[in-house]
């Protein structure tokens, strides 16, 4: 879970091709990441599928956005059909929050590298040291 005591710039950070991430991380593929990705809890389990099925073959997601990220990925890795619901699955701001928690959660496991690109950012999957 995500330490709320530390803040992002007291990380130790690694700058690889341009993305910052945790020190000691390193930046994967897609078939690599999907190999060693722990699929722990349903959020970190659900986000890290989606994750991949955004990015390329090399690991890049560029130009992330989330509403076009959770319709797109978010809401197939979760496994339901959208059909089947009671009530739509929408991206809202309790959405918004959720998935930038995660992410920078995400980030400070070591599971995800990120990049700053004008208006939106690029993310690149990742694993931490000790993921082999």
């Amino acid at each position: 879970m995500i330490n709320p005591h530390v803040s992002f710039a007291a990380l130790d950070m690694d700058t690889v091709d341009g993305f910052d991430l945790l020190a000691g991380a390193r930046l994967v593929t897609k078939a690599e990441y999907q190999e060693h990705t722990p699929a722990a809890g349903l959020l970190f389990a659900t986000l890290t599928q989606a994750l991949a099925a955004a990015a390329n073959d090399s690991g890049l997601i560029e130009d992330h956005e989330d509403p076009d990220f959770f319709k797109a990925h978010v809401i197939s890795a979760i496994g339901l059909d959208p059909e089947d619901l009671a009530s739509p699955i929408t991206y809202d701001f309790f959405t918004s929050m959720t998935l930038t928690e995660s992410r920078m959660e995400l980030l400070q496991l070591g599971y995800l590298a990120t990049r700053g690109n004008g208006d939106t950012m690029d993310l690149h999957l990742a694993l931490p040291a000790e993921a082999k």
